[in-house]
């Protein structure tokens, strides 16, 4: 498997939906990241709404726009194509560590949901999310305090 072969300098992008897919145990997961603070945060009704959602577009500060996640990517953390070093610092040093990918995200005070032509806010930003999941892509918690391990 092109995941295995310690020759590949580079992942393939797919290679984790491939990897799912020859398993046998293929499936989705979505994710809201803990991180982002519950004020930033959307219910179902409230993105359905759509005077809700153009409203959220127009506070004047951006700290209070909702977040939305984009681009899920996952990185498996296997000691045949990753350093030592970087897998123990991220599964923090425990030999019986649950982390087996790390997952990233990008998120943004901008969507698209209603449609085209809903015009663009004047200002919007991107960050960077990252979470430390486990072989069934649920997110780790911190064995010492329950905390998630995923950070904005």
């Amino acid at each position: 498997r092109a995941l295995n072969d310690p020759k590949n300098k580079v992942v393939p992008y797919d290679i984790v939906p491939r990897t799912l897919e020859e398993s046998g145990e293929y499936y989705g997961v979505v994710h809201l990241l803990p991180a982002i603070p519950k004020h930033r945060r959307m219910t179902l009704d409230q993105v359905h709404n759509l005077t809700y959602f153009l409203e959220s577009r127009e506070r004047p500060n951006l700290d209070d726009h909702p977040l939305y996640i984009y681009n899920p990517m996952l990185l498996p953390l296997n000691k045949e194509i990753m350093d030592e070093t970087i897998i123990r610092d991220l599964t923090l040093g425990e030999e019986d560590s649950t982390v087996a990918y790390v997952a990233v995200f990008r998120l943004s005070n901008f969507a698209n949901c209603h449609g085209p032509g809903r015009g663009v806010p004047e200002t919007f930003r991107n960050y960077l999310g990252i979470a430390l999941l486990d072989k069934d892509l649920n997110i780790v918690k911190d064995r010492a305090h329950g905390n998630y391990l995923n950070v904005i």
